[in-house]
């Protein structure tokens, strides 16, 4: 048992070099809103608390997305009469102007890694899909059509990107390779796919389906293969922008069921409805991330995970289930500690493995 004990100890020293910080609980999310009198960008808690007001003065701000380390912020403003997009950090407040095109550029999001942001630009005649540097410089045209592509959203491995699209006289959903190449339609319906957004383990994407109506979306989720379809919400409004929480277990949206465009959260299957705004003023377009930031974290005490924050499953000590039963020397431990996920295995071997 002594040496099952220096084992566990082990693993815990391991596991405080992987994991020297927590994440917060339930992380950020920005949005934008008219609440005080312009279009101005919002980050809250992921509960909804602590509101706090980032666009002010010329800068008034549409369509933000958080970086994924949640230090930056992108978002559209039309301050000097154009649609541009500007970078926020969030450290210093400090902005800066990515786009200056007499062109519209919209829609902005981060690829994974925060190295590129996809947008959808008229520049070329009609609404397509982008890609540029973090710096608003080296553009790529990824779709060629005569048909609005809109909404675009990475994969979480940064290799997709899917969008909406009335290539083929209807908004219906596709996908393409990063680079442009490996096109493909995901839905097909008579309604309209809208706001496409890619769960953390890019094995769904949830958007907002609706008829031709104006004021008529829900929404649904559906494989990546395009399969097993779900429509979540059943409102006879709007029910749309649905962004997934970092850990994929809920989904945020805008909805208009209290009259007004308000932020709402849900579990993934549809259930447990959760308002995050309550403003007479419209809310729209949730941006969700957990980031590790400076600001966020709290270092782990003598660099080791709090207790109450790491769980031990014993798979395999050195002890037998009954009498009749003799013992060998091995031990395999399974450790859930935050967000990691570590297998330790010493075998009777001795030697220590670990996944």
């Amino acid at each position: 048992m002594i040496a099952t004990a220096k084992l566990v100890l082990r693993c815990l020293a391991v596991l405080a070099a992987l994991s020297p910080r927590i994440r917060p609980a339930e992380g950020k999310i920005a949005f934008y809103s008219n609440r005080g009198g312009d279009e101005d960008v919002y980050l809250m808690n992921a509960d909804g608390t602590d509101v706090q007001l980032l666009t002010e003065g010329p800068f008034t701000g549409l369509c933000p997305d958080l970086s994924p380390d949640g230090r930056r912020i992108v978002f559209v403003s039309r301050g000097d009469g154009n649609s541009d997009l500007y970078l926020m950090e969030l450290a210093t407040r400090g902005v800066k102007r990515l786009t200056d095109l007499p062109s519209t550029e919209r829609q902005p999001r981060w690829s994974p890694d925060g190295r590129r942001i996809a947008l959808q630009s008229n520049r070329d005649g009609n609404y397509e899909i982008y890609t540029m540097d973090a710096e608003g410089q080296n553009w790529v045209r990824l779709t060629h059509t005569d048909a609005e592509e809109l909404w675009p959203k990475w994969s979480p491995d940064g290799r997709q990107i899917a969008f909406s699209s009335m290539r083929d006289g209807n908004w219906e959903i596709y996908i393409v390779g990063a680079d442009g190449t490996g096109l493909r339609r995901l839905t097909h319906s008579d309604r309209r796919e809208l706001n496409p957004s890619w769960s953390p383990d890019g094995t769904r994407i949830a958007f907002a389906s609706g008829t031709d109506r104006r004021f008529q979306l829900d929404v649904h989720i559906i494989n990546v293969d395009g399969t097993n379809e779900v429509q979540l919400t059943d409102l006879n409004g709007v029910e749309e922008n649905p962004i997934w929480s970092p850990v994929g277990n809920r989904i945020a949206f805008q909805t208009m069921k209290d009259g007004n465009f308000e932020i709402y959260v849900m579990d993934a299957d549809g259930s447990n409805w959760q308002n995050l705004t309550n403003d007479p003023a419209h809310d729209y377009w949730p941006s969700w991330v957990n980031p590790i930031a400076a600001d966020d974290v709290k270092p782990a005490p003598q660099g080791f995970l709090p207790a109450e924050s790491v769980q031990l499953q014993i798979a395999c000590d050195d002890r037998a289930v009954n009498d009749a039963m003799i013992p060998s020397r091995s031990f395999s431990c399974y450790v859930i500690a935050g967000e990691s996920r570590l297998l330790f295995d010493a075998g009777g071997g001795g030697s220590l493995l670990h996944e």
